[in-house]
């Protein structure tokens, strides 16, 4: 049971920081809302490795993976904040959030990982429920504004938790937080730079961003630790139910509104996530 509220903690975090990504993307672009969005994830996973461990040196096969997680990683985060560019946070979160499928296959196939039949069926309301939040009237062929660039994140998502796991389990949570936060800092720097993309920045949207990041670092150490803890399907799983947290703040905060037969389906979520905590 702690082990799943550790994973409660990194859905609260991370359902939380999204909120505070929408605005600065409309402020100063996506590239510019990227760079400030990493530059503050580098510098407080760093802050928290020396603060509560040590430095650990991957060898050369951690390396490898590393750099797989990190390109990886660079992709789904510029396909999302493409999505959030484009459509509702509340409608283009959920169907990233169907990462969980990939994630899902990947450790079942290749991690050994073993789930229970009502944390199957609790995934599979969660994915469902996602399918509803991010189509037009259930179908999949009408895809809401921004949700092509979210399937895009859902896929390099789904891989990106998964390997989270290995890289975890060898060089543990802290360490792994900074060098994937460092590394995709870094593939996005390099690629403004060549590309010659316009760079703004603003306080408020600084602000926003930190308040975002800061949320995200608690909550990829909790699901770092999760990982250990629970494994990376059953983690991936508890992280897919965020939608619905997305959802309310994005209502709150936003002012975003979605059709009301969705609301169900954010039910439906947190329908699948009890299943999830007490299968």
């Amino acid at each position: 049971m702690i082990s799943l509220l550790i994973a409660l903690v990194s859905l609260l975090a991370f359902g939380s920081a999204s909120i505070f990504k929408k605005r600065p993307i409309r402020e100063i672009g996506v590239f510019s809302a990227l760079l400030l969005n990493y530059a503050f994830t580098s510098i407080l996973t760093l802050a928290a490795l020396l603060a509560f461990s040590s430095v650990a040196l991957p060898n050369f096969e951690i390396w490898l993976l590393l750099l797989v997680e990190i390109a990886v990683g660079s992709a789904a985060i510029v396909a999302f904040y493409k999505a959030v560019e484009e459509g509702d946070l509340s409608l283009v979160s959920p169907v990233a959030k169907l990462s969980v499928v990939v994630t899902l296959l990947i450790s079942l196939m290749f991690l050994n990982e073993i789930l229970s039949p009502l944390h199957l069926i609790g995934s599979a309301i969660i994915i469902a429920s996602a399918v509803v939040i991010g189509t037009q009237k259930g179908r999949v062929k009408n895809l809401e504004r921004g949700v092509f660039y979210a399937i895009l994140t859902g896929l390099g998502w789904g891989v990106y938790f998964a390997l989270l796991k290995p890289l975890t389990l060898a060089l543990g949570p802290f360490n792994t937080s900074f060098y994937t936060e460092a590394g995709i800092l870094a593939i996005v720097l390099a690629f403004v730079l060549l590309s010659r993309k316009k760079i703004s920045f603003t306080r408020t949207a600084s602000k926003s961003q930190f308040a975002g990041a800061f949320l995200a670092v608690i909550g990829l150490i909790t699901y770092n630790f999760a990982i250990q803890l629970i494994g990376a399907a059953l983690s991936a799983s508890v992280l897919a139910a965020s939608p619905a947290l997305v959802a309310l703040f994005s209502r709150l905060y936003l002012k975003e509104k979605i059709a009301r037969h969705k609301y169900f389906a954010i039910a439906g979520i947190v329908l699948g996530l009890i299943l999830l905590v007490f299968g």
